[in-house]
């Protein structure tokens, strides 16, 4: 570990003791070492935590606990919300070249499904058109054959 980094570090976490273990140990170490970061960490323990060691913490009302919480969660919600929007954009940001092509895919299987069951569908028409001659064809034979020479009203309706 180098001196400025050593010093860096000094002064954010290191006197605040809100450092890992194993970052502490480094800085430790280092400190035995180098007697300008010693006298460094030595003068900034003096002129920026001692002052304030004796010091009484104030305790503001509960209101102001209460609208800090409340400022929080607001802005974890706008968070919430742009990161959703930024996946959302991250998502749609594909390369023209790419959505061109899934467009003209999802097209042509749209195509093909439309089509498919419009052929089905005329399928399904011209079997029943079959059927239905089919039985015309057979009860115009059967009273031919049985000598009926009238029709109910549902053989004419059809014939």
């Amino acid at each position: 570990m180098n001196c400025r980094d050593c010093q860096e570090l000094i002064l954010t976490d290191y006197l605040d003791n809100q450092m890992e273990k194993g970052e502490r140990e480094k800085i430790e170490g280092h400190l035995s070492s180098c007697p300008g970061c010693r006298e460094f960490a030595f003068n900034a323990r003096k002129t920026v935590m001692e002052p304030f060691e004796h010091a009484q913490r104030p305790q503001p009302p509960e209101s102001v606990w209460h609208n800090i919480k409340e400022a929080i969660s607001d802005e974890r919600s706008v968070e919430d919300r742009i990161s959703l929007l930024d996946k959302l954009r991250n998502f749609i940001a594909i390369p023209k070249p790419a959505m061109a092509f899934v467009m003209i895919v999802v097209l042509l299987v749209a195509v093909k499904l439309t089509v498919n069951s419009q052929w089905q569908r005329m399928e399904t028409a011209k079997g029943a058109i079959e059927d239905i001659s089919y039985v015309i064809d057979e009860i115009a034979y059967l009273s031919e054959e049985n000598g009926f020479d009238e029709l109910t009203d549902i053989e004419e309706y059809f014939l």
